[in-house]
C-alpha cells in the first residue's frame, strides 16, 4: 500500500477547484513514471519556489499572468512527463 509521503504543503498544479497536488497525480498513477515521488517533489519545490517567482517576475520583468502560465506548463510537464 502506497503511504502518503511528507510533503509538506504542496502548491496546487492545475488552477481552480480541485487542483490536483502532487500526492494525488502519485495515487492516480499520473506521476512520470521515471520519477520517484522524492525527485518530483524537488522538482516541484524547486520549479515554484519564490526565488525563480523572483528571477522571473522581478528580474526578468515577466508578468504575473505570464510566470503563472509558463510555471503551470512547465511543472505540469515535468511531473506528468511531458516535456
Amino acid at each position: 500500500m502506497l503511504s502518503r509521503p511528507r510533503l509538506g504543503k504542496i502548491a496546487p498544479i492545475e488552477g481552480g477547484g480541485g487542483a490536483e497536488t502532487l500526492f494525488g497525480l502519485v495515487e492516480e498513477g499520473r506521476l512520470a513514471p521515471e520519477l520517484e515521488v522524492s525527485t518530483a517533489t524537488d522538482l516541484l519545490w524547486t520549479l515554484a519556489s519564490v526565488r525563480v517567482w523572483e528571477d522571473l517576475v522581478m528580474n526578468r520583468r515577466w508578468s504575473s499572468d505570464r510566470y503563472r502560465a509558463q510555471i503551470r506548463r512547465t511543472i505540469r510537464g515535468a511531473l506528468l512527463g511531458n516535456l
